[in-house]
């Protein structure tokens, strides 16, 4: 941009240089110069105001899931004083049954989502499994040896530093106190 305005500095003084027409599509007048600074600039304002938008948005998301999560805990000890520990009903408002202490369930709908090209990067999100705390994410060569392993909170994840190119099958389980699910079936992607 720097050079754009330079040059439209440039033309403007010295109209004399111009080229109205390099090619058919390329023209080297102050006017051009301008009108790219112009569109540049526009696509920076564009580019910061969707960055300070996606904060605001994720600070609303994370207000948003606080008090949920206050709410929700208010239900469950509302709950557990009006209802049984092994009552069914627990599952109608989205609990588990305080008195089923197993391990959690498969995890479900894997999606892999490629980082850009070269960067070896994937993004990985599934379905929060039943009675999960957190999840452990494998990404396998096609020997079966792990390449990567990471051990999410939550039911997303990022795998970095794969082999550019390499087809990877990926699995989830879900773990918690009691012990760890079965893997989720087979995901298989080529790492961008």
């Amino acid at each position: 941009m720097f050079v754009l305005q330079h040059l439209h500095s440039f033309y403007l003084a010295h109209a004399d240089y111009e080229v109205k027409e390099l090619t058919p599509d390329i023209s080297c007048t102050a006017l051009v110069c301008a009108g790219a600074v112009k569109t540049i600039a526009d696509a920076q304002v564009a580019s910061n105001r969707s960055n300070f938008d996606t904060g605001e948005a994720r600070n609303r998301l994370e207000q948003g899931v606080k008090a949920a999560r206050m709410r929700l805990s208010g239900l469950r000890e509302e709950l557990a004083r009006l209802i049984a520990d092994d009552d069914h009903r627990w599952y109608a408002f989205g609990f588990d049954r305080p008195s089923h202490v197993g391990s959690p369930e498969t995890p479900d709908n894997v999606v892999v989502t490629p980082g850009a090209a070269g960067s070896g990067l994937l993004f990985v999100d599934w379905d929060d499994a039943r009675r999960a705390d957190s999840y452990r994410l494998r990404a396998m060569d096609a020997d079966g040896k792990v390449l990567a392993e990471v051990m999410p909170q939550d039911s997303e994840a990022k795998l970095t530093g794969l082999p550019t190119g390499a087809t990877v099958a990926l699995t989830v389980t879900a773990r918690n106190a009691a012990g760890e699910s079965p893997a989720s079936e087979l995901v298989e992607v080529e790492v961008p």
